[in-house]
C-alpha cells in the first residue's frame, strides 16, 4: 500500500507486471483487483481516478484495456479506439440529412393557378399560414393573394383582380398593392400595404376584403381606424388572444 500512499516510490517497470499465472513477478492484488472491477462493473471515471494515484498501475491500464465494442446505436462512435484515463468514448451525433421539397411553383416570373409545382407563384412577399392547414401568401408580380391547400397542393386565387390599386371589395374583385406583411387569426386575414399606408382585413366567411386602418396618406399619426396614419407598413402580427393587431413599419423619411 505504499504506492498509494507514496505516489513517487519506484516501482517494478511496465514491462515486468504480469498476471500471476504466466509469471511469479505478478502484479500487486489491489491493481489486479482494479482491473477485475472495471472490467464487471464498468465504473471507468472511478477506476481511472484510483489509477491516477499510481504511475505504473495507469500505464498498465492504458496498454490492456481491449476496445470498446461498437456502438449500435444511431450515433457515430469516437475516432479513438481504445478509450485513455482522460478520456472516454462519448458518441458523436449523427444528423440526418435535411431534404428540400418544393411544395409549389415553377420558378417562372409569371402567376398561374395549377396544384403544386405546376402553379406558378411569380415574386412572393409576404405569407400567413390558417388554422385549417392553408397557406396564404401575396404576388406582387400580379397584385394577388393567393391561397395554397396544403393537402391537395392546389394553388388559386383568393382575393384581388390583378391589377394595382387598392379598392375594398369581395375577393378577386378588390384591388390590393405591395403588402408586405400578413397574419391570420380571428377568423380573418390581416395584412398591410407599404405604399398605400394601410391596414386591411379579409373574412373567411365571405372573402370580404375592407380597409381597417390607416389610408390617409403617409404619416405617423394616432386616431381610430382610417384616421390613423402610418408609414412605410411593413410586417404585422397577432397577440396570443388575437385581440389586439401588432404593427411594424420602417422609420420616417
Amino acid at each position: 500500500m505504499s504506492i498509494l500512499s507514496d505516489p513517487s516510490t519506484p516501482g517494478p517497470h511496465p514491462d515486468t507486471l504480469t498476471h500471476s499465472s504466466h509469471s511469479s513477478r505478478t502484479l500487486p492484488n489491489f491493481i489486479w483487483a482494479l482491473l477485475q472491477r472495471y472490467w464487471n462493473s464498468k465504473q471507468v471515471r472511478k477506476e481511472l481516478d484510483f489509477a491516477h494515484s499510481c504511475p505504473r498501475a495507469l500505464q498498465k491500464l492504458t496498454h490492456t484495456f481491449p476496445p470498446t465494442p461498437a456502438c449500435h446505436s444511431t450515433m457515430a462512435p469516437s475516432t479513438s479506439s481504445t478509450p485513455t484515463p482522460t478520456q472516454t468514448q462519448t458518441p458523436t451525433p449523427v444528423s440526418a440529412p435535411c431534404i428540400v421539397t418544393t411544395l409549389a411553383g415553377n420558378g417562372l416570373s409569371s402567376v398561374a393557378a395549377g396544384v403544386g409545382t405546376s402553379a406558378s407563384l411569380g415574386t412572393v412577399y409576404s405569407s400567413a399560414l390558417d388554422l385549417a392547414g392553408q397557406r396564404y401568401f401575396y404576388s406582387i408580380s400580379a397584385f394577388r393573394i393567393l391561397l395554397y391547400d396544403i393537402p391537395s397542393q392546389a394553388v388559386t386565387f383568393f382575393a384581388g383582380t390583378g391589377g394595382a390599386g387598392s379598392v375594398d371589395g369581395i375577393g378577386t374583385a378588390a384591388l390590393i398593392h405591395q403588402s408586405y406583411g400578413m397574419a391570420f387569426g380571428s377568423g380573418a386575414l390581416y395584412f398591410s400595404e407599404f405604399s398605400q399606408y394601410k391596414i386591411r382585413r379579409i373574412g373567411m366567411s365571405d372573402a370580404n376584403v375592407t380597409t381597417i386602418a390607416g389610408g390617409g396618406g403617409i404619416g405617423s399619426v394616432n386616431g381610430v381606424g382610417t384616421l390613423a396614419k402610418f408609414a412605410s407598413l411593413r410586417g404585422v402580427a397577432l397577440d396570443a388572444p388575437g385581440t389586439s393587431l401588432l404593427i411594424v413599419r420602417a422609420a420616417m423619411p
